[in-house]
């Protein structure tokens, strides 16, 4: 693993450079912000939405499965990544609003999307989903847990940025991912590490903190959108809760498909790639109408936004 011009650990891993090479790179403007893309493969556009502390590499074991079918648009979010950080406070509604911005530069004002969120992103994914329930054609939350869904674990993780020695810092990511990302801590690879120390070394905002201030019930009681749900049984923010997940997106769309990964955690997609992603095409491959208007109030004012008790979130 190399480094960064800021010092930011750079993964330096086959797997990163020839799907970077094999990517088209679009940047959307939002006055001086720059907003990062990477696309690939051809077909219905789908938008990937990465977790916090993240970037587009939190899919990088799903992208070529999923580009065979579909048009990929993995982004960076804003603030994350190779993204800028936008001017002033950001809160979870202006991200959602920024996001909105970059997506109309590229699918332009009135086009339909697809969206999947993966943790954080499933959180953005809802807010966007808020903002223009009319234009989501589908949405795929993928271990969108914690954050007023369900309440979280108590998973305690451990501080790096102190660290001055390289190699203590990956010790620490690494036990980080066993404790909140990763159910079998075998299938913590290199890869992983180096995708972690990378992320969370360059994520300029605190993610969990705009998770927490969103109200997911509240706003899932409103909308009327397509919605489906993958965890990993096994998720340590949400593994004592899927009931009630699944519970609570029926309650936005009947036709809901949740769908339970056995043997994987929180981070679905790395670990259990081959099952995460014949879901998603599958679910993607099945046409959907918009629900029917359903009162949810009742059911969802019955759940409260949960605590985040991790010391320092790595998702």
């Amino acid at each position: 693993m190399t480094e960064t011009e800021d010092g930011a650990p750079a993964p330096d891993a086959p797997e990163v450079a020839r799907l970077e090479a094999s990517s088209r790179r679009i940047t959307t403007e939002y006055g001086s912000d720059q907003t990062i893309w990477r696309v690939w493969g051809s077909g219905p556009p789908l938008i990937l939405l990465h977790g916090g502390y993240g970037s587009w590499t939190h899919w990088i074991r799903n992208i070529d499965a999923l580009a065979a079918e579909n048009t990929v648009y993995a982004v960076d979010m804003p603030a994350f990544g190779d993204s800028d950080k936008p001017e002033g406070d950001v809160t979870a509604g202006r991200m959602a609003e920024r996001l909105w911005h970059s997506v109309e530069s590229i699918f332009g004002s009135e086009a339909s999307v697809r969206i999947a969120g993966f943790s954080f992103g499933g959180v953005m994914g809802i807010r966007m989903a808020a903002l223009h329930p009319e234009r989501i054609e589908r949405l795929i939350l993928i271990g969108s847990g914690g954050y007023g869904i369900a309440k979280p674990q108590n998973v305690k993780l451990s501080r790096w940025r102190h660290l001055s020695d390289h190699s203590e810092r990956l010790e620490v990511h690494r036990k980080n991912l066993a404790a909140l990302m990763f159910y079998d801590a075998d299938k913590i690879d290199d890869l992983a590490v180096a995708l972690q120390a990378s992320n969370t070394v360059r994520a300029q905002v605190d993610s969990v903190a705009l998770a927490q201030s969103t109200n997911i019930p509240e706003m899932l009681s409103t909308l009327r959108v397509p919605i489906d749900g993958i965890w990993g049984a096994c998720d340590a923010v949400s593994k004592q809760n899927l009931p009630l997940l699944r519970e609570l997106l029926t309650a936005v769309d009947p036709a809901c498909d949740f769908v339970v990964i056995d043997d994987a955690g929180h981070w679905v997609q790395y670990e259990a790639p081959e099952s995460v992603n014949e879901t998603m095409l599958r679910l993607l491959a099945q046409p959907r109408n918009r629900p029917p208007s359903r009162d949810a109030s009742e059911f969802v004012a019955q759940q409260s936004p949960a605590d985040d008790h991790t010391s320092e979130p790595a998702v």
